[in-house]
């Protein structure tokens, strides 16, 4: 266990990535309940030093060095379950699901056979471990799922086994079909497949 009960796997499997920190200027041999504040921040990268960690701690006057306006695509921009602002606005807590760990294919391949969900429903969500060696540490976004087999775009910390309890939650590939048909969702869809893309606006008129 790290300083404050940080610990090394929370660090390594990135639980604190983004997280909103403070920072204050105190005395270690003689601290004092009012440590003089000197910025609101957010951790950035974090890296692991043998038996220590480093995180780079960024100031929130640093979000102004990042781009500011819509980007016109045809997938959606929006955050999947977002709320603010004229966001996505689904709902995920109404829509996770638990279950477990029945049989290990390899470390990014584990099924749980009493899924019944159609091909693809966790494709892009995220799912997290609530029990064995992984709980409690950061989701892991799933690459692909199909007859209760999921597919994970990076293994799990600490190797599965059999009985590990999850949370996921289905995910959206932000194409128009899955805001219309997957969660009937689609006068939030912010997307705009029918902009012409280059190769259409620099097309060369011919005869018909």
């Amino acid at each position: 266990v790290g300083v404050g009960g940080i610990t090394r796997d929370q660090i390594a499997s990135g639980v604190f990535d983004g997280a909103r920190a403070w920072l204050f200027a105190t005395d270690f041999l003689n601290p004092v309940e009012d440590e003089e504040p000197m910025m609101a921040s957010i951790f950035g990268k974090t890296t692991l030093e043998d038996d220590r960690y480093r995180v780079e701690d960024m100031a929130l006057i640093d979000l102004l060095g990042q781009t500011v306006g819509d980007t016109y695509t045809a997938a959606c921009p929006k955050v999947f379950g977002g709320q603010e602002h004229g966001g996505c606005g689904v709902d995920l807590a109404a829509i996770d699901v638990g279950g477990t760990v029945t049989s290990i294919t390899s470390d990014l391949v584990f099924v749980d056979s009493s899924r019944g969900e159609a091909a693809d429903w966790f494709g892009w969500g995220t799912l997290q471990f609530t029990s064995g060696a992984n709980a409690g540490l950061a989701p892991i976004k799933v690459r692909d799922f199909a007859a209760g087999t999921f597919t994970l775009y990076d293994p799990p910390y600490y190797p599965l086994t059999n009985g590990d309890a999850y949370i996921a939650i289905p995910g959206c590939r932000k194409r128009l079909e899955d805001c219309r048909d997957k969660f009937a969702n689609i006068s939030r869809f912010g997307g705009f497949p029918w902009v012409p893309v280059g190769s259409t606006y620099r097309q060369v008129g011919g005869a018909s």
